[in-house]
């Protein structure tokens, strides 16, 4: 048995506070004049809360639109979502997410979305989904307070932007010289390019070409001329040419 704190907060009105050590069904008896109030006791079911400050999640600021992006809660207690203490949601170009199951998790032009998986005892895996591209605001509360970061700002950017694209490299820094049998190098950053695959090729001439990954979102062409000539060489993201090719 607990007594609880009664507060007079107007003329007439009590207010009845009182902290719960431990979680489970409680009952709470409020009485006028040793005789309970029309309802009274009332049953309150405490369950075990959550400090949002104990949660982390990284999120990319960048994503692209149209396609889902998953990032990991990462925390101490479990059952959030079945307690109703998670809070997630993304706003942005007119538009508010809906939360959905994982399984009913469809990507749709014109709605965003949001799903929630528990995949172990504190840990989450969060998948939202922007239909359009722009900026989005992704909250992720803790029984109504915001964890660390959030709101989170998202990018959302086309699936995919050649112009976005920048190129660099000892095979720009030349004047568009080469020496036979030496390679240059052309490095390519998509960062803010959306979608899509790199790709180059030599127009009516014999260039050897090569690409490879550098980076996340930077990439390196290594230009081989076989034969001494003007030499032309495409290079297209998401089949179309880059800014000055």
């Amino acid at each position: 048995v607990h007594t609880a704190k009664v507060t007079k907060t107007n003329v007439d009105v009590y207010e009845v506070s009182f902290v719960a050590a431990e979680t489970g069904q409680h009952l709470v008896d409020v009485r006028w004049g040793d005789v309970s109030i029309p309802n009274s006791p009332y049953m309150i079911d405490v369950i075990e809360g959550a400090d949002s400050r104990q949660f982390t999640l990284t999120v990319d600021n960048t994503c692209t639109a149209l396609q889902p992006v998953k990032s990991v809660l990462v925390g101490s207690v479990g059952d959030l979502v079945k307690k109703g203490l998670l809070q997630v949601k993304l706003r942005g170009q007119g538009l508010e997410s809906k939360l959905v199951g994982p399984f009913e998790f469809q990507p749709i032009a014109t709605e965003a979305q949001v799903s929630i998986t528990e995949t172990k005892k504190g840990t989450y895996e969060i998948q939202y989904y922007a239909p359009k591209p722009g900026k989005y605001l992704l909250s992720v509360r803790i029984d109504g307070v915001d964890i660390s970061g959030s709101p989170f700002q998202i990018n959302a950017l086309p699936l995919s932007d050649v112009s976005s694209c920048i190129s660099y490299g000892s095979a720009l820094e030349s004047g568009y010289v080469c020496l036979l049998g030496r390679t240059m190098e052309l490095n390519v950053d998509v960062t803010k390019a959306g979608i899509g695959t790199l790709e180059a090729r030599a127009v009516n001439c014999n260039c050897k070409i090569s690409i490879s990954k550098q980076e996340r979102k930077t990439y390196t062409v290594k230009l081989e001329p076989r034969e001494s000539g003007v030499h032309t060489i495409e290079v297209l993201w998401g089949g179309v040419p880059i800014p000055g090719s």
